[in-house]
């Protein structure tokens, strides 16, 4: 996602058409939606969290992205819903199945949500970092299906 100047035909008030330059986030050519998981999201102007300031942006999600690791660990267990209600995103179907464990005996996966947002691989994931992208496409961490993960981290701590 970049932010570009587009032109765009606009009618006034007298049925006279004119051209105006505007400023909008646009995904870029070849953006290939196969590089990122099937649950990741798109942080941009139709969010109603989203700013103009990319500062703003990066804070805000990274205090999410630090409060989902604080349930984490406090549940022992996090579903992607969870996390997408956090952000405002609407519930999927997959995202009551997938998400984290956290077991620090018995590691599965990472032991934190994590976004994307500081993947060096990315390069919109580095600019967004450094203030130079305001949008961004979010992809989480996930370790997969852990409703047959929860099931059994919950029969070991009855034993």
């Amino acid at each position: 996602i970049k932010a570009q100047e587009i032109e765009e035909t606009v009618t006034d008030g007298k049925g006279k058409e004119k051209t105006v330059k505007k400023t909008a986030d646009v995904a870029e050519a070849g953006w290939d939606p196969s590089k990122y998981s099937p649950y990741a999201k798109i942080f941009d102007e139709s969010h109603p969290d989203w700013r103009k300031d990319a500062e703003q942006n990066l804070y805000y999600l990274k205090a999410l992205q630090a409060q989902a690791t604080d349930k984490l660990r406090s549940q022992g267990h996090l579903f992607l819903n969870e996390v997408y209600d956090m952000l405002g995103f609407k519930r999927t179907k997959a995202g009551s199945a997938v998400g984290w464990i956290y077991d620090p005996r018995h590691p599965i996966g990472d032991d934190f949500v994590d976004f994307g947002m500081f993947e060096v691989r990315r390069p919109a994931a580095v600019d967004f970092v450094n203030g130079y992208e305001r949008s961004f496409i979010l992809d989480f961490n996930v370790v997969g299906d852990i409703t047959s993960l929860l099931a059994d981290h919950q029969d070991e701590s009855l034993v």
